[in-house]
């Protein structure tokens, strides 16, 4: 993408650091760990071995290797693929770029405190909110004539995946991955409202709640299939996390909806972002399966950022 990439100002806090192109891949040394200075209006301090990367890395699919020739887990698979942004824009794009085929590109707009931000952090670009309710969001304002609405209205099953480090929640419910219409819970929307805890709204209602762990970067899927006997199952870096089943629907209705990352239609006041970082985003329009979860999990474990 042209123009330049913003990096954090806090040193990356790990004892190897190999940079190739976008990509960065990191190993911890036993015993070594950098200084780090704070990321202003974030307190965290994340630190991932990269022994938590292994676990569905050798599951099958193609692999892509780095210079230094080290594997890279199973690539990412199109199959039902809707959209995908790897948010990892320069940090003066006014937009978000969607990879897939017929993209659907989103507007970046900006609050009052110019959030979001795209950042780089320990080598993975992205979005981030450092105040919570934030009205900032990356967003199409309408998905009528678009794919997301030929593929995903009255569709009976759907899967969100999403890279996310979340530090802090609205207790109305921040916007993660987000269709709605006007102000509404959300037509097809993961959202967090109690920290911990992520939620599935299908058609303004709760469909379930799962466990999400806050301050570290995890892969999140939620997968919505209307026709299982648990029409949602929640995963966390590949591995099925608990779902507690509070609702139901039958299909997806986006009927005079916008889509939105991080965020819903909001104004000054009334925003619903989380405070924290968004690296990655995708919609599939199918109940994508535990195999192919896991094996995307091992990838954006590893490299959340375009080929």
């Amino acid at each position: 993408m042209p123009g330049s990439r913003l990096r954090a100002r806090r040193p990356v806090c790990y004892a190897g650091h190999v940079r190739q192109g976008v990509r960065t891949f990191f190993a911890i040394a036993a015993g070594a760990l950098w200084g780090c200075s704070a990321l202003s209006g974030l307190d965290d301090f994340e630190v991932r071995s990269t022994s938590s990367f292994g676990g569905a890395g050798g599951q099958g699919g193609a692999t892509t290797t780095s210079g230094g020739g080290g594997a890279m887990p199973g690539a990412l698979e199109n199959g039902n693929l809707v959209a995908r942004y790897f948010l990892d824009e320069a940090a003066n794009s006014p937009m978000v770029a969607d990879a897939a085929p017929n993209p659907v590109n989103l507007s970046l707009l900006l609050d009052d405190a110019s959030q979001p931000t795209l950042i780089d952090h320990n080598g993975h670009h992205g979005l981030q909110w450092t105040e919570v309710s934030s009205w900032g969001r990356a967003w199409v304002e309408s998905v009528s004539g678009t794919k997301f609405y030929d593929r995903l209205h009255g569709a009976p099953a759907a899967t969100l995946e999403i890279v996310t480090t979340l530090l802090q929640v609205d207790n109305m419910g921040s916007r993660l991955l987000h269709f709605g219409a006007n102000t509404s819970g959300g037509r097809l929307s993961l959202r967090m409202a109690n920290e911990g805890e992520v939620e599935l709204y299908v058609d303004n209602n709760p469909i379930a709640v799962g466990a999400m762990p806050m301050s570290q970067r995890v892969v999140v899927h939620a997968v919505f299939d209307a026709t299982a006997p648990s029409p949602v199952r929640f995963y966390v870096d590949g591995a099925p996390t608990q779902v507690t089943t509070v609702g139901n629907a039958n299909v997806i209705n986006l009927d005079g909806c916008h889509f939105a990352i991080g965020n819903r239609l909001s104004g000054s006041g009334d925003g619903r972002s989380p405070r924290g970082r968004i690296f990655y985003a995708a919609v599939y329009d199918a109940a994508l399966g535990p195999e192919r979860i896991a094996r995307h999990a091992a990838h954006l474990l590893v490299d959340d950022d375009a080929p």
